[in-house]
Formats: structure tokens, C-alpha cells, sequence
């Protein structure tokens, strides 16, 4: 349930996607609140392979996503 603040609708935090970083912002300013590191594509694989559930999930989405667009097809 997102935060209420006293006579305020709730709002998403802002998101912005970067390569090896997502940036979270507030909402209601603007501040930067939080950067979370992207693991690597081999961490993944190396957490899948050592059976990592999430891992195992995301390296599933990644390997589709790299099948229907491959790395310098543009």
C-alpha cells in the first residue's frame, strides 16, 4: 500500500532506467531517494546455475528478450 501523507493522494515513485543503475525519486519533490546496482548478466547466469529462483526467473526473461532482439541487429 503506497505511503499516505496527511491530505495527500498517494504516488508512484518515480523510476528511471539506466544501464547498470535504476534511480527512484519522491514523488511529491523530485529528490533522489535510492540507486539499486543492476547485477551483471553473468552474476545472473552464475546465480541461476547455483539455483537462485529470482535468478533463474529473470534469466528466463532475459534470454527471450535477447532471442526476439539481438544484440546488434539494429
Amino acid at each position: 500500500m503506497p505511503l499516505q501523507l496527511a491530505g495527500r493522494q498517494p504516488r508512484a515513485m518515480a523510476m528511471e532506467l539506466h544501464d547498470a543503475v535504476t534511480d527512484y525519486a519522491c514523488p511529491a519533490c523530485g529528490n533522489l531517494l535510492l540507486i539499486v546496482s543492476h547485477p551483471s548478466l553473468d552474476q545472473v547466469r552464475a546465480a541461476a546455475t547455483a539455483g537462485n529462483g529470482e535468478a533463474l526467473a529473470q534469466l528466463a526473461i532475459i534470454d527471450e528478450a535477447l532471442a526476439r532482439f539481438p544484440p546488434g541487429a539494429d
